[in-house]
């Protein structure tokens, strides 16, 4: 019998952290005890010389739980199983995987052999998890897989490997790894199939998806991702149109199986079996998806990214503060290099009062061409104030209907980011109310007196109107209108002129 202490500081060269040991220690042929304080708790280890050198039984607490348990199987002592707490395991984790995934609960249970050290073989499970993968809201609930492990080949397998979250689930029948002194010459082959899995990118893409990945890693070559995914249900809230819901779409797709300054190659295929939704404070429609992405991505972006494909909208409606016009086509095409880029081909119209609206986006996402145009025919400046203050009798000093264009590019094209400032302009130019729209008429009056017109607009009902134009500089300058429109294609009109003259009109349009 032989007893007495024992120190051992043992250095972590991934966390470059040291880890102090002391305690007694006790031999008793055949079995050798530890006892003492590791670091932020106690352990206890026991250990058996015969028939050769294994684990009896391991024990750590921490905070006065238990944190790690082994025992062996007490009909065949080189088997062993143990429970270990994930908020305990992850302390001796990389940084980078601490990053990925977030969170405390969660026991992992294990059971493996000791009859050949050189190779070991066992079964890893998870329960009673509420992990968080980084970026996401879905929870990683458990997970299962079997292990073997050679140390004379270098070789790491798991096998029938499981992932069940709360929303979707990932499983491989196979993953290899090969590792060596040198990290360059390391090789993975992972094949996944995702099966239902919600993800979620920084609260602006959520999307239950499908489908097959690999992840694989080459000696002396980058990892890299290939994967082929269909969008089952989808949600973004970002401008469809914009560059940058294009950059969302992917980088919410794979980002979670990428950390720190990682440089992976990419090969994406992603189509919608269901329309995205896309939704901003302007837009509102649904889109399909066919879209092929190859491209490299490193220090948390897309490097010389090469997007082909299409997005195809299907109905919705752009919001012109109380009015909207309807997309009836809209398709934006992806060339090769120019992913930032695309040619669109893009048309909404509606019927506002009696006039049909209809707004046109043609050319590319960076050159664009916006055109406004109506039945019956309505200068620019007219339609843009029956879009936006309701009155096709606004007018606007001479800068305002270019400001105004400007700011309908960015609404049409631009990013999620852009739009709350533009709405912010639209709605000081055009100060709508619900029912009633008072128009000031900002015509330059230089030389001619200064004077001010305004006009009061007021919705009875969706088919009866009346309108007053008010000259205040003169007493008794008063025009009064009221029109009714008994169908789309006929109203009446009673007219009261600023003169004083009192008339009525029937108006009828005719389709050829």
């Amino acid at each position: 019998m032989v007893a007495g202490a024992y120190t051992l500081d043992v250095f972590d060269e991934l966390t470059h952290l040291e880890y102090p040991f002391s305690g007694t220690l006790e031999f008793n042929a055949p079995n050798l005890t530890f006892k003492g304080n590791a670091p932020e708790g106690t352990s206890l280890i026991a250990l058996s010389i015969k028939p050769k050198i294994h684990l009896k039984k391991l024990l750590h607490t921490q905070d006065q739980k238990t944190a790690l348990i082994v025992a062996s199987n007490p009909k065949n002592s080189t088997k062993v199983s143990g429970k270990i707490r994930y908020d305990f395991l992850k302390h001796l984790l990389p940084f980078d995987i601490k990053q990925m995934i977030l969170g405390k609960q969660g026991i992992i249970s294990f059971s493996c052999n000791q009859d050949n050290y050189n190779d070991i073989a066992g079964t890893v499970e998870l329960s009673k998890s509420r992990l968080f993968l980084q970026g996401s809201y879905n929870l990683i609930e458990k997970a299962k897989t079997n292990f073997a492990i050679s140390l004379p080949k270098k070789e790491l397998i798991l096998k029938k490997l499981s992932l069940h979250c709360f929303k979707g689930s990932i499983s491989s029948p196979s993953i290899t790894y090969h590792w060596n002194d040198d990290p360059q010459e390391q090789t993975i082959y992972a094949p996944f199939t995702i099966n239902h899995l919600l993800i979620n990118w920084k609260k602006d893409f959520y999307s239950f998806v499908k489908g097959k990945l690999l992840y694989k890693k080459e000696i002396n070559k980058k990892p890299k991702i290939t994967a082929s995914l269909l969008l089952e249900r989808s949600l973004l809230c970002e401008n469809i149109l914009s560059p940058g819901a294009h950059q969302l779409l992917f980088a919410s797709t794979f980002a979670p199986c990428v950390s720190g300054n990682q440089a992976i190659d990419l090969e994406l295929k992603v189509k919608s079996q269901e329309a995205v939704a896309a939704k901003t404070s302007f837009l509102q429609t649904h889109a399909h998806l066919d879209l092929d992405l190859k491209s490299c991505y490193a220090n948390g972006a897309l490097q010389t990214p090469e997007l082909v494909g299409t997005i195809t909208l299907d109905g919705g409606a752009l919001q012109f503060l109380r009015n909207k016009l309807m997309i009836t086509h809209g398709i934006v095409h992806f060339l090769p290099n120019r992913m930032n880029d695309p040619i669109i081909d893009f048309i909404a119209k509606n019927r506002i009062k009696k006039y049909v609206i209809t707004l046109q986006a043609t050319g590319s996402l960076q050159k664009p061409h916006i055109t406004l145009e109506s039945i019956p025919e309505l200068t620019e400046e007219q339609i843009l104030g029956l879009l936006l203050a309701g009155s096709e009798n606004m007018s606007l000093q001479a800068d305002l209907p270019a400001m105004l264009m400007q700011n309908l590019n960015t609404l049409l094209l631009g990013t999620k980011e852009l739009l709350p400032k533009t709405n912010s302009f639209l709605r000081k130019v055009s100060k709508p109310l619900q029912y009633v729209q008072i128009t000031p008429h900002f015509a330059d009056q230089a030389g001619k007196g200064g004077g001010i017109k305004g006009t009061v607009a007021v919705d009875i009902t969706p088919q009866f109107h009346i309108q007053i134009q008010k000259d205040f500089s003169l007493q008794e300058d008063l025009s009064f209108q009221a029109e009714y429109f008994l169908t789309d294609d006929f109203n009446i009109k009673a007219i009261r002129e600023s003169c004083g003259d009192i008339k009525t009109e029937a108006e009828v349009r005719l389709k050829f």
